[in-house]
């Protein structure tokens, strides 16, 4: 799949076709795509890819994507700590 470059800009919002008009194999090369960008794929487990983001809108649209390519999904919050 190849993606246009505007869509890495990290200012710009997540593209979000409809989920009613993507086909399972559209959300497998999604999934393999994001795996790059914000993303990476598990070391010790290459079949794992861990996502992460700041905008719950974009992992919860990540999250029904991978679900509808077939892969079991979890969702996990993380405080992130800042040095004053």
């Amino acid at each position: 799949m190849k993606v246009p470059l505007w869509y890495a800009d990290k200012d710009k919002p997540l593209p979000k076709p409809s989920l009613n008009k993507v086909s399972v194999q559209w959300c497998k090369e999604f999934i393999e795509e994001v795996a790059h960008w914000d993303a990476h794929i598990v070391k010790n487990n290459p079949n794992r890819i861990t996502y992460g983001s700041s905008n719950l809108e974009d992992i919860k649209y990540i999250q029904a994507i991978a679900s509808l390519a077939g892969y079991r999904t979890q969702f996990v919050k993380k405080r992130i700590y800042t040095a004053r």
